[in-house]
């Protein structure tokens, strides 16, 4: 029988047992071009020159496929990562709180997204014949069994390569955290930190936007520390970074070597006996993950309480670490404060941990996400957009006085295997240059992405891009704005604002009253715009989307109106949500100061927070937005 074998992640293993079992059957291998080690790729380009491996073939494979209606793939992707995972729920953890299914189903998320959109790839790809086999070949860790139970009665076999290195990765992580840490304590290694006296504060974790931190111009630190901690591997402590910490008043502490923790007697006994309580209903790795937990709840907590930690933000909510954050700062009598940063969510995603005491959320349309997908948030409120500009644009210093259309331009994140890919973004450029260039009165702003305009040229046209892109700088009809720069800095400028994909940015620009047009690239057809049958800022094809930018220009009134969904993400329709989120934080500082009960605290800010903002029953009322 012949057998076609089609390779989620090659390397020099797969090529030699693949190699192998050509010798002993008619097969043909065909494998992933983005998804092969250097080592492997050369090896099989000096096979094939003896004449050996001449039965391995590479497959583009491309993340915007769709179904026969139209909608992307990736709804049956993730339609088969939560069946993947409820039946894992329902097997091994049915009698596990909420909180500890929530940062297992993160922990699954992460190791099953992968194989699964390889096999619905390689499903379109498939052409079933007689007396011909498919067998596809994922990445095998543990929890991989799943996907091989669930596809069984598919039409093809799955089959696992063992990936060692993940599994000892898995296993040994937290032994080499507790080894560090004993080495680093005896040598009395500590923090690099610039707090010279403890006292209470509010830690909010680093990023190169520092957005988390939108409210500190509302919040008096007098009795209590704001500090920034850096754990991200891209965040280094530069000139740069100290001197925006000191800018914005804050302190800071350097987070990426957890290790440099202190831990007593008492907490490593408590450790080492969690090592050992087992439940044999549970397979070997949950252990191991439970154990993982167990050492980075303890580290935190002694680093908390050592600086006296009673706010937490962070923003690592695809990651299931961020649990044992939540349970190590509600140990010392703090909270886990947070709030999203995006809107374009356009299907259900329930594996993300969402452990925060309080989230905030713009409006209504996030709390129903919420709601939808299940969490453990002991309070959301509303608090309008925060994502404001930082210092405002005036349209006549950008622009020479007979530009009289702008296009905000508003770019994504864009590979091969993502649902947005690069063949996409290139045409959407394009598209938008070209009738800029042909229209005298047409000005844009780009808000990229990419550092640098050079970096387009990873784009097919990526070339012609960049040279339309320089030549309109060039002649003031274009600017390109820092990867930094809000979509507020652009709104107020502009009288378009284009997306590329189903997104934040151009939402943003909605709610700042400015027109807005989105191309959905990918076929999000489910999402509650759709079911809006008066809507038309959302179109699923790029002529759509340049005929609405045309109409848009000549004056139409309804094409790009997103006024009758302004509100259900941006509750209070303002621009007071700094305010609002810094008078909470500072009404709970001063409070645990004064009790040092933090539940006490936390009920207290709810309901000033909430009397102060007249919440009413209707934020809480379900909407049929969903189907």
């Amino acid at each position: 029988m012949k057998k076609i074998i089609w390779i989620q992640k090659t390397g020099l293993v797969e090529i030699v047992l693949c190699g192998i079992r050509s010798l002993f059957s008619e097969s043909t291998v065909n494998y992933d071009e983005r998804n092969i080690s250097l080592a492997a790729r050369y090896f099989l380009m000096w096979m094939k020159k003896f004449g050996l491996c001449k039965n391995f073939y590479s497959i583009s494979f491309s993340g915007d496929k769709k179904d026969p209606i139209g909608c992307t793939l990736y709804y049956k992707i993730y339609k088969e990562m939560i069946v993947l995972v409820e039946n894992f729920n329902s097997e091994y953890v049915a009698s596990e709180p909420l909180w500890f299914k929530k940062m297992v189903a993160a922990f699954l998320h992460n190791y099953n997204t992968t194989p699964l959109y390889f096999i619905t790839m390689v499903e379109e790809e498939i052409v079933f014949e007689k007396d011909t086999e498919h067998v596809v070949c994922i990445s095998c860790f543990p929890v991989n069994i799943l996907i091989k139970k669930f596809y069984i009665p598919a039409g093809f076999r799955i089959q696992t390569i063992c990936n060692l290195k993940e599994i000892i990765k898995h296993i040994l992580n937290p032994f080499y955290i507790l080894f560090m840490l004993l080495l680093h304590q005896m040598r009395g290694v500590n923090f690099k930190t610039n707090i010279e006296k403890i006292k209470p504060s509010i830690w909010v974790e680093y990023d190169h936007k520092t957005t988390l931190s939108f409210w500190r111009d509302y919040v008096k630190a007098e009795e209590f520390d704001l500090v920034y901690y850096l754990d991200r591997s891209d965040i280094r402590i530069t000139e740069e970074t100290i001197e925006k910490c000191k800018s914005h008043k804050f302190k800071w502490v350097d987070l990426k070597k957890i290790y440099l923790a202190r831990l007593n007697v008492n907490d490593f006994k408590e450790i080492v006996s969690q090592l050992f309580i087992y439940n044999k209903k549970h397979p070997l790795w949950l252990h191991f993950l439970k154990f993982h937990f167990v050492v980075l709840s303890k580290i935190y907590s002694n680093i908390f309480r050592h600086f006296e930690v009673k706010i937490l933000m962070q923003h690592q909510e695809v990651s299931w670490v961020q649990q044992a954050q939540a349970d190590a700062i509600k140990s010392v009598g703090g909270i886990m404060v947070g709030s999203h940063w995006s809107a374009g969510y356009p299907f259900d995603m329930p594996f993300f941990p969402r452990p925060e005491h309080v989230y905030f959320v713009w409006g209504k349309f996030m709390y129903e996400y919420l709601e939808r997908n299940g969490h453990t948030i002991r309070f959301v409120l509303p608090c309008g957009l925060w994502m404001l500009q930082k210092e405002k644009k005036r349209k006549e210093n950008l622009f020479p006085g007979d530009i009289n259309f702008i296009i905000a331009i508003f770019d994504a994140t864009a590979t091969p295997w993502l649902y947005q890919t690069p063949d996409a973004l290139s045409k959407f450029y394009l598209m938008i240059l070209n009738l800029i260039e042909k229209n005298p009165g047409w000005g844009g702003i780009i808000k990229p992405k990419l550092r640098e305009i050079e970096g387009l040229h990873f784009l097919p046209f990526g070339e012609q891009i960049v040279s339309k892109i320089k030549t309109l700088i060039k002649k003031k009809k274009l600017v390109y704005l820092s990867f930094l720069d809000s979509p507020g800095d652009v709104s107020d400028c502009a009288d378009l604002a284009v997306g590329f994909c189903l997104q934040t940015a151009a939402i943003i620009g909605g709610i700042y009253a400015v027109k807005i047009v989105m191309w959905d690239t990918a076929g999000w057809l489910k999402h509650p715009f759709y079911r809006d049958a008066e809507q038309k800022f959302v179109f699923p094809s790029l002529d759509e989307v340049e005929q609405a930018i045309i109409k848009v220009s000549k004056g139409d009134k309804f094409v790009g109106d997103f006024s009758a969904w302004r509100k259900a993400f941006n509750y209070y329709d303002d621009f007071d949500a700094p305010k609002r989120v810094g008078k909470f934080i500072q009404d709970f500082m001063e409070t645990v100061i004064e009790t040092d009960d933090a539940n006490h605290s936390l009920e207290y800010a709810v309901k000033r927070y909430t009397e102060e903002n007249r919440i009413g029953d209707d934020f809480f009322e379900s909407c049929d937005w969903w189907e």
